[in-house]
């Protein structure tokens, strides 16, 4: 599946130094990490859907097999015909969007944090963000959230008149063929959720991934059961 002509034109392109970013994907803080504090409303109002589309989240199956996607949550930017597209929330790199994109990406917001969005894809950086009257930018479905708009950003950024924690950057994406991600989620492997922008957006190096996860579920931030096959949803 490739981006559409539109998402490709709004997706920033970066140099091939990204080529290193997935290998260079934080590791789980342990002990020492910080906690997300997921008192009630910390992440805002979220729903299960039945349905995956554009600008929804969908949750992976309590024993993903798959060490990247465990307890990950993936907000899709494409579902159509073709297949699906989305970026792993929670993953960040070591490195910033600015040692990524020498040159490209540059000022206040070049100290953003690069995500880890997945592990398809190529040379490329996609950034997220929900600034709606952003020049550039395309929105994702029917979603609070856009694509794309990176010259835009850094002006505004650079003339204070956006914060550079209101974009996020990701690497890579992950990818579903035709029909995969509607049958995960019709058979109750993968879960879709409406989320609001500040559980697409939100941009912390510590967290852990779980967290989200178990928020999502409506789990204790520490429940070590979570994958059990008795566990409810």
């Amino acid at each position: 599946l490739n981006p559409s002509e539109k998402m490709l034109r709004a997706a920033v392109v970066f140099s091939a130094v990204l080529g290193a970013a997935w290998a260079l994907v934080a590791p789980r803080g342990g002990l020492e990490a910080r906690r997300w504090a997921l008192g009630a409303g910390a992440w805002g109002e979220v729903s299960r859907s039945s349905v995956v589309e554009a600008g929804c989240a969908v949750t992976a199956p309590r024993k993903e097999f798959s060490h990247f996607l465990r307890k990950a949550t993936v907000f899709i930017i494409e579902h159509d015909e073709r297949g699906s597209l989305g970026v792993n929330l929670l993953k960040p790199t070591l490195l910033t969007i600015g040692e990524a994109a020498q040159g490209v990406v540059t000022g206040d917001l070049a100290e953003n944090t690069l995500y880890a969005g997945g592990e398809s894809g190529g040379r490329g950086a996609v950034m997220l963000h929900a600034v709606a009257d952003l020049d550039g930018a395309v929105r994702v479905g029917d979603s609070p959230i856009f694509v794309g708009g990176i010259r835009a950003a850094t002006a505004r950024v650079d003339d204070g008149d956006r914060d550079p924690t209101d974009f996020k950057f990701f690497f890579n994406y992950v990818r579903w063929g035709p029909g995969d991600l509607d049958d995960a989620v019709a058979e109750g492997r993968w879960c879709a959720f409406t989320v609001p922008p500040s559980v697409v957006l939100a941009q912390d190096d510590d967290a852990d991934p779980a967290d989200l996860w178990n928020y999502l579920h409506r789990r204790p931030v520490d429940d070590d059961d979570a994958f059990d096959d008795d566990a409810d949803d």
